[in-house]
């Protein structure tokens, strides 16, 4: 077969596929056919649109010309679009042909990776990206390449590897943004580049994204949430709460009054027992400048000692957990030497006392008559 007969033949079976709803898409791959041919026989670069004559005659010999939208001889042949792009997201923005899109941009059109767009270039100004079209969202089934977690609270923390200042841990509604195998919440710490690229502090509210095959440990910092967030205004409305004030690193925050006062210093703190109540527990230990809270209500000495050998502190609540559970969650404490303390219930006032028992390494128990004699604020 000679080489314009095999090119006949491709011709031929793309217009054997053509139909009046994807007739751009065909008319573009014979255009590519065309192109590579040209290039093959290193004869003169051929046309970008095929010719005429050369569709005409492969679309006679394959039975295209019998469709009423098959150009005829003497008419030009529509060029094939050539601002039609595939979304191809990054973790930070997306690539769209040669383009560049911001993420504020991705966000603003919901675009996700794989969707079909169209740049129109006619009113591009220069220097600014062109405006994009959808054309039609991805229905792809693959695993997808990117992935990524919302709303995680940027907290400072001192126990970790050197330049690095910030961590997230939870969401906004105080749940952990992931948890490994074990069902121990993982801990994101934030790139020194993204903290000084985007001037991050304590109490700033963002998402963090990274590649499945790299692993939530190379997490960069995609968006940063303002105060004028739709999302995180209708979140903040529905749990009548408030982002921290960025900048004010050593407010205390809501919803706790300290009684005692002691300094956490970032600690990581597991509750056993109700675990249901972790939120208003968490009030307690953030009022104290406290680190990641965990709460169990497991029973089985593989998860505890999974759930304490990654905390700092622990303290069991005894109407909540049955003696068993109790016996089991300190005799690990003391294997792993984490210091802890028993709190008879998940009431707020309890609950520091038996932290500030934990912190100063006094009785882990309170006296069955009477109380100790705690410092006040």
């Amino acid at each position: 077969m000679t080489l314009t007969e095999e090119y006949q033949h491709d011709v031929r079976e793309l217009l054997a596929l053509m139909t009046p709803a994807n007739q751009p898409v065909v008319m573009k791959a014979i255009e590519l056919v065309s192109k590579y041919a040209g290039h093959r026989t290193s004869a003169q670069p051929v046309a970008t649109t095929p010719s005429v004559a050369a569709v005409s005659l492969a679309a006679a010999s394959s039975g295209a010309a019998n469709y009423d939208y098959a150009p005829a001889p003497d008419e030009p042949v529509p060029a094939a679009p050539t601002d039609i792009f595939r979304v191809e997201r990054r973790l930070i923005g997306a690539e769209v042909g040669d383009q560049y899109v911001s993420e504020k941009q991705v966000r603003t059109l919901g675009l996700d990776d794989g969707d079909t767009v169209q740049l129109d270039t006619d009113d591009a100004v220069p220097g600014q990206a062109p405006n994009i079209r959808l054309v039609a969202k991805s229905k792809s089934t693959a695993t997808p390449q990117i992935n990524g977690v919302q709303f995680a609270v940027l907290q400072r923390d001192k126990r970790l590897p050197a330049d690095y200042t910030l961590s997230a841990t939870n969401n906004f509604n105080q749940h952990p943004l992931l948890t490994t195998d074990d069902d121990v919440p993982f801990k994101f710490l934030i790139r020194p580049a993204d903290v000084e690229r985007l001037g991050l502090q304590a109490g700033d509210i963002v998402d963090l994204s990274w590649y499945s095959a790299e692993g939530p440990q190379r997490a960069v910092v995609s968006w940063v949430h303002g105060d004028d967030d739709a999302d995180l205004a209708a979140m903040a409305q529905k749990r009548g709460t408030k982002k921290a004030v960025k900048g004010d690193l050593d407010a205390t925050p809501k919803g706790y009054t300290v009684k005692i006062p002691f300094d956490l210093d970032g600690r990581r703190v597991l509750f056993v027992g109700n675990a249901a109540n972790s939120n208003d527990m968490a009030l307690v230990v953030a009022a104290h400048n406290g680190g990641q809270v965990t709460a169990t209500d497991a029973t089985k000495g593989s998860q505890l000692k999974t759930k304490v050998g990654h905390a700092d502190l622990m303290v069991l609540i005894t109407d909540e957990v049955h003696h068993v559970t109790t016996n089991t969650s300190v005799k690990i404490a003391k294997s792993q030497k984490v210091p802890y303390a028993v709190s008879s219930s998940d009431a707020p006032f309890s609950i520091e006392r038996a932290l500030y028992r934990a912190v100063t390494g006094m009785p882990a128990y309170e006296p069955t008559a009477g109380t100790f004699d705690y410092p006040t604020v």
